[in-house]
Order: structure tokens, then sequence, then C-alpha cells
């Protein structure tokens, strides 16, 4: 069914872009400006053919299969990769011209494995295969292995590079790696200009895994600061420095600042030609220190679009030089332990646009079993409940309660009787100290109030949940000497608010033993009840506490072996998931709708939603503490994510003087109506794809979205100020049209 579905869906693409193509759109119209922004897909008219600007003359034929050929310049030390179902010929750079790249640019680019390494300055240096290294190659039946060594480094490795059906696979050999010389290596990357572009010379863009996904389209070269450089599970909080999340060079503070979307998935995408050729590549290996890397022509004085992934073995730190708590800037001693290894999957025709890079991703995932086959996605509100918690008075700090379970007994049947049957509530801040692991808090109520509530809703089809953040912690809540994770430098770790009146303005991170420890009391504590789980399936840090040292790598499987702990035989809600821990969730949390907004990034696609949808409920961010719009709930419905609110019972004033006060307005009884409204109003179109999979997301024209799913569900949205005249129906401004039957 869905193979026909996204066949169809298709070929209706092209028809009505042709026939939308003639639509003109004034960028600089203020009614306009918003559809044109990077907040959305662009429109694509007709695509110019694309062809081969690479060929494979002076390389040597390695193998074949029926989906591509590998052939190899040993005199270049690189590669091409030929896509047989379409003739193009994929590689990094031209072998003798190549445009504004001088030697050293164009050996680090085209090389099959370039590094990056520190002197015994300190000082860091790039070196390709081609000029730097003797390499010597063997070939194979599949592919072919190779031996480097940087004699003047005193670096050497060996790697395999194999060609399996469409998927190019490149790796070093496991412990090959030898440092013998005064250099240290920094990185390691495979090819990190294959696909690249010279300027805007050709159709196409990359896509990289930037909130729920984000295109950068070839373009003439821009005047940029940076390109997209994150670390694969967000930044390692022992090395990375954090500081603040960002400057503003303003005179306020920047603690209302929104940190950036972290990089959940091990994966990018390129594309040459629209709906022509493509590459997906992903990390199959060292996925922990690894970094996508992303970079606009304009930037570092080099005209290319390049895109690659950096596997980090050493960074730099900040290491404390004296008493007075001066430091300076220094690279790891030891390097970190991994093995690279990346993959390159031959795309063509219709499965190199986004939504198929994203359906064909999905369907590896789900060979390996790392996301649920099964589906748990039932339509609920998502109704986050706040317990109790801290607020300072004058002389002292004192207890406050914002939400009993009574209140929330109270709340469910008013909203039930509206229309609202299932509701999944979190109860957050509910435990004595709001410590993990602690005794219920007496003033927010009793176990057999909880069990009365949880009983209450899961015979409505809701469920109930406890929030559990067992990473976190603030100053009254974590002994620094006994508990606090430390970073290179020998210091808790901790991210700083710049806001000198929060009442809490550093928080601190857990060692794993402490963490370990208060999950296992909370879970005996409160045994009957599921959680919502929070940091745990998101966060990914080292700890250097003096003798009791744990890399991020050690970390991650020790989170990874807990969270099966706690899952068990049932899956949980998690908060913004890494995807080494989606096979544990039934729900995503705080799904991000649209990407960082860098100048470079041209487009926000729903690459991450087509991924999850249908084996994952996905709700957005809490909607009364974002911006409250009528396209903020359309965004939710383009990507099949269910509505959140948190709420207290307690007026809204109230949280002021309080670690909550960030929270400006969660009364219940303000937001009632836009719950009810919103969720009513939403579930006239999702209730048609709970479990469905998402084949096939369209731009048809600017602002005009077309989602189709696997049962023949077809949703219409439409952004714009005007009715969207549609074949299959009228869709008013800024609102969505269900076509249940699909279209025709």
């Amino acid at each position: 069914m869905s193979k026909h579905v996204g066949v169809f869906f298709l070929a209706l693409v092209l028809l009505w872009s042709i026939a939308a193509s003639s639509m003109t759109i004034d960028p600089y119209d203020p009614t306009t400006m918003e559809i044109m922004s990077n907040r959305h897909v662009r429109f694509d008219g007709e695509a110019a053919v694309v062809q081969s600007f690479l060929d494979t003359e002076g390389f040597q034929f390695v193998t074949r299969t029926p989906q591509a050929e590998l052939w190899l310049s040993k005199e270049y030390h690189t590669i091409r990769l030929v896509d047989r179902t379409s003739g193009y010929t994929w590689g990094a750079i031209p072998l003798e011209s190549a445009r504004n790249l001088n030697a050293s640019w164009r050996s680090y680019g085209g090389s099959i494995v370039s590094i990056e390494c520190y002197d015994s300055k300190n000082s860091e240096r790039r070196y390709g295969l081609l000029g730097n290294a003797e390499v010597e190659y063997a070939l194979l039946d599949d592919g072919f292995t190779f031996d480097a060594e940087y004699k003047e480094l005193g670096i050497s490795f060996s790697g395999l590079v194999r060609l399996e059906s469409n998927k190019l696979s490149l790796e070093l050999e496991e412990d090959s790696l030898v440092e013998t010389g005064n250099h240290r290596i920094k990185s390691l990357a495979f090819l990190p200009y294959f696909g690249s572009v010279f300027e805007d010379e050709v159709e196409g863009w990359f896509l990289f895994p930037d909130g729920p996904g984000a295109l950068m389209r070839f373009q003439k070269p821009g005047s940029y600061v940076a390109g997209f450089d994150k670390k694969v599970y967000g930044p390692d909080l022992a090395i990375d420095q954090l500081g603040e999340a960002q400057s503003l060079n303003a005179r306020r503070p920047d603690d209302y600042v929104v940190a950036a979307s972290q990089v959940l998935m091990p994966v990018y995408g390129i594309a040459h030609g629209l709906g022509q050729n493509g590459l997906l590549s992903v990390i199959e290996g060292g996925a922990e220190y690894a970094s996508i890397v992303a970079t606009p022509a304009g930037l570092g004085n080099t005209r290319y679009n390049s895109i690659m992934i950096r596997f980090e073995y050493r960074q730099k730190f900040g290491q404390v030089t004296n008493r007075s708590g001066s430091t300076s800037l220094v690279p790891q001693g030891e390097r970190n332990q991994l093995t690279p290894k990346q993959s390159f999957h031959v795309l063509s025709g219709a499965q190199s646009f986004y939504d198929q890079m994203a359906v064909y991703y999905r369907n590896l995932l789900l060979e390996e079993g790392a996301l649920g086959a099964t589906s748990f996605d039932q339509m609920t509100l998502r109704l986050e409940a706040i317990g109790a918690d801290v607020k300072q008075t004058a002389l002292w700090k004192k207890w406050q309660v914002f939400t009993a379970i009574d209140d929330l007994n109270e709340m469910i049947p008013l909203l039930q009787r509206e229309g609202i049957e299932a509701i999944s509530v979190v109860l957050r801040n509910y435990t004595k100290s709001n410590v993990p692991g602690r005794a219920l808090n007496n003033s927010v109520g009793t176990m057999v109030e909880l069990s009365r509530l949880q009983e209450a809703l899961k015979a409505s089809g809701g469920r109930l949940a406890l929030y559990l953040d067992p990473l976190r912690a603030n100053s009254d809540q974590i002994n620094l000497r006994l508990q606090a994770a430390h970073n290179m430098s020998r210091r808790p770790i901790q991210i700083i608010r710049n806001n000198r009146d929060a009442m809490y303005p550093e928080t601190f991170f857990y060692r794993s033993e402490a963490v370990l420890e208060k999950t296992h009391e909370h879970l005996e504590r409160f045994s009957p009840f599921d959680l919502a789980l929070d940091q745990l399936g998101s966060r990914l840090y080292g700890d250097y506490t003096s003798g009791r040292e744990k890399t991020r790598s050690e970390n991650m499987a020790q989170f990874s072996d807990l969270m099966r702990a706690v899952c068990g035989d049932s899956k949980l809600a998690l908060y913004t998931p890494n995807q080494i821990m989606w096979k544990y969730a039934h729900s995503f949390y705080d799904l991000p709708l649209v990407n960082g907004q860098y100048l470079y990034e041209t487009d926000t696609v729903p690459f991450l939603p087509i991924v999850l949808k249908g084996s994952l409920a996905l709700y957005g961010p809490t909607l009364n503490t974002m911006s409250f719009s009528q396209d903020r709930i359309l965004r939710m419905v383009e990507y099949g994510a269910y509505p959140s609110f948190i709420v207290t019972q307690a007026e809204s004033w109230e949280l002021a003087g309080t670690p909550l006060e960030d929270l400006y307005s969660t009364a219940f009884a303000d937001w009632k109506e836009y719950i009810v409204t919103t969720y009513l109003y939403m579930q006239e179109a999702l209730k048609y794809v709970q479990g469905q999979r998402i084949t096939g997301h369209r731009a048809l024209s600017p602002g005009r979205i077309m989602v189709v799913y696997e049962n023949g569900v077809f949703i219409l949205v439409n952004y714009t100020d005007e009715t969207w005249d549609h074949p299959a129906g009228e869709v008013g401004p800024h609102d969505y049209l269900v076509l249940k039957g699909g279209i025709g």
C-alpha cells in the first residue's frame, strides 16, 4: 500500500508543481516574508538535469554491484563512486583542476582519509594523504584495504573500503592507529569533500539533522562567521566550552537566548539535482566522538560547499594553571578510543528528495532494530503539571504548592467534558526537595491519591507519568564533593546562566554512580508508575573526577544499560532523546519544530518527524511557553505531532521568586479554553494518521505543503494569507485540509 501511495504522491507532486510554478512571490512583501524564510521548506520548480562534473579517467576499476561501481586513484589517493542506475559519478574534487584550493587543501579535501594534528607546540595542522603519506593498497573482491604512514608526523593507520549493493563503507581497522612521534592526532575524516560543489554550479543541497532537519542549498559565496559544526549526541559537558549558549553583544543579559538544538542522529544527506542524484551518509562507528561539519561557499576563503564527518580523537580544554583559577587551552593527553566507520548510500531519482531520504533512513533503523517496529502512536493531550518548589522570601526559602494531586483530579474531568478523552499527564516537582529517589512530597498529595489519578486516566485511554531527571541538580540538591561529575579541569561540570537574579544560576551534573543510585531508588519508591525521563536520553558527557574517571563512551554504555533497566518490558516517554535511546521510547517529547535558522540554512524540513512518525508518539514543545500562534499549531499538524501544555492550579504570578519564574503563564484557568480548542482542532487532522508512517512531504507552491501517509491519507497545510484552491479541495488561509480517501 505505502509503496503505491508514495509513487502516486510523487507523480501528483510533479503535476501540481508545474501548475503552480507560474505563481509569483515577492520575497520582500511582508505578507510572504515568513513563508519564504528558512523556517519553511522552499517550493522547487522544474529542475535542470545535472550532468556529472567528475569522471573515472585515470582511475583503476575496483569492483561493481548492480547498483554502483568503485574506482581508485592510487596516485591521488582518492576514489570515484558511479551510480549505475543513472550513470552519475560521485567524488570529492577534480584531480588537477580544483579551483580556489591550494595544494594543502586539495590534499585534505580529496583524500580517502585526512587528519588534523597537534604539533609539539600544540598548533593545529591539516594533512591529506597526497604529498604527506606513504600508502599501500591491496584490492579485494568487494573493495580494497590501505595502510597509510605519515613518516614525518609519526602517525600510521590501516583501513578498509568496501562496496556492497548501493552502500560504500569506509573504516579504520580497530587499534591500527599508532602515534610514535611528537605529533598527536586531533581528528580524522573520510573523504572530507566528497559530494562537494563549487559555489552554485550544481543545483542541490546538503541535508543535516539540525532541529527537525535543515537544507543548505548550494549558493554563491556569502559572508559567514562559521559553518555548521556540531557534535553528534550533543556537546560533551566535560570538555566542550559551554559558558553561554551564544552572545548577542547586547546590553541586556543573554539569559533569555534559547540554546540551539543538538544533533540527535548520526546522518546527513547530499543531493545533486533535485530528484536526481543523492547520497545518504551514516556514521556506523565512533558516533559519540563525531561531529557533522557543513561549510558553505564563502567561509574560510573557499568557494566550495562541503560536508563531512569529523571523528574527534582530541580536543583542547581549559587546563587550570594556578591557584587563582587561570586556564590555558591544551589538547587532551589521552586520545579518545574509537573505531571510525562511515557509509555512503547511493540514491537515485525520487529517493534523493529529502523526504525519501528520511524514509530510506527509517527503513535502515527498522532493519537494525534501532527503532521500534510496533507503533505506540495514539493521539493524546500531553498535560504537564508542576507540583511544588521553593520560593524565596525576604529572609529564607519556603516550599509552595502550585498543583496538588487533588487539583489534577478536578482538572481532568473538566477537559474530558469538553471532548478531550485521552490525556497524558506528567507530574513534575513531586518529591521532597525535588530530588530523585526521595519520598512523595506530602504537601502535593499521597500515594493513594496518585494511584487514584492513575486509574482514572487509564480508564479513559490516557496515562500518568512521573517526571524524572536523574542527571541535573541545583546547589541545594547535590553534594559537589561526593556526587558531582567533573570536567577535564577537575572542576564540577556546570552550566551557568547569565542572570544574577536567578535563584539557582548554576546547574550541576551527577556522576554516573550517583545517577544509577538515585534512579534505582526512585524506581523502588514509585514502581507502580510510568516515567517521563528527561536528560538521561539526551545528555552524554564524560567525567574526570580524580580516581573515578569515565569517558563519554563509557558513560554512554552505562546510561544505555540504565535505560534498558528502567524500561524493562515497557517503553518510556523521553524528552528529545538521541537516536541511541529511541528503541526504549513510546513517546518523543519536545519535538523540535524549526532548525537553528543560521544564515546558510535555506529550508526547515521534517526529516526527524518522517523518520519517527508511526513508531513513536510525537509531541511538540509546550505551547504556552513559546509562540502560541496558528502557524505553530499548523506546523505540528504538518509534522504529525500532538499538543502539549504545562500548567499549574496556582496563578502564574505565584511562580515569581522561584526556580520556575521563566514560566510566565501556566495557570490552568487561563489556558483551559485554548487547550480544548487547540486539541480539538488538531484532532480533526491527526486522528486519521495515528500509528501511520509519513511516506511523502513536499511544498507544492510557496507556503503550501502536502503530506502523505501510508494509509492513503493526505494532509494539505496552507501557511499563506490566501485561500488555496487545490484541485482536491479548498484550503483556507492558515488552515489545513484532510483528504481521507487520498487524492483523485
